[in-house]
């Protein structure tokens, strides 16, 4: 993220932010995929898996069973595709202490995925962004602690299958 940098580091300094970084990278990234699993499952649908990489530079994944149109409504499938971004800002500005346009910065390079296809659903529900963006950060606000659950889980196994979340 290269938020820390400072103007004389040691190598030992250095070393010591990096290390930070991807400590903050890697939970902020659990807390994305978190927000993703958390929310499908409140929308009826099933997770198979959600997984974090080593560093959490290279971001997550998730694998689902459900898409928009089943047993998930559309505007449910709309939240979850923003719940990552939020759980994350969440995380970003609240707990790791980051300011608001860095926690922004960092959640759009890796949030781009997301994003288009929620402009896409947006285009193919008619349902408008502002409504997602309300519904999402309600859910965000009142499961924060089962996010956060998930997130930790998360953070520390690397892996979670369908009976973890």
């Amino acid at each position: 993220m290269g938020w820390l940098f400072g103007p004389s580091e040691t190598k030992e300094e250095r070393a010591e932010r990096l290390e930070r970084e991807d400590r903050i990278t890697r939970r902020a990234t659990a807390y994305h995929e978190g927000g993703h699993a958390v929310a499908l499952k409140l929308a009826g649908g099933t997770v198979k898996h959600v997984k974090v990489h080593a560093n959490g530079r290279q971001g997550g994944t998730r694998t689902v069973e459900d898409g928009p149109g089943g047993r998930i409504s559309e505007l449910g499938w709309m939240v979850m595709l923003l719940a990552g971004a939020e759980a994350e800002y969440r995380y970003l500005t609240r707990e790791a202490g980051l300011p608001a346009s860095q926690a922004k910065a960092s959640i759009k390079a890796g949030s781009q995925t997301d994003m288009s296809d929620l402009r896409n659903a947006v285009k193919a529900y008619g349902i408008s962004e502002a409504t997602v963006r309300s519904k999402t950060k309600s859910l965000i606000n009142s499961n924060w602690g089962r996010i956060t659950k998930v997130a930790v889980k998360l953070d520390e196994r690397g892996t979670l299958r369908h009976g973890d979340i």
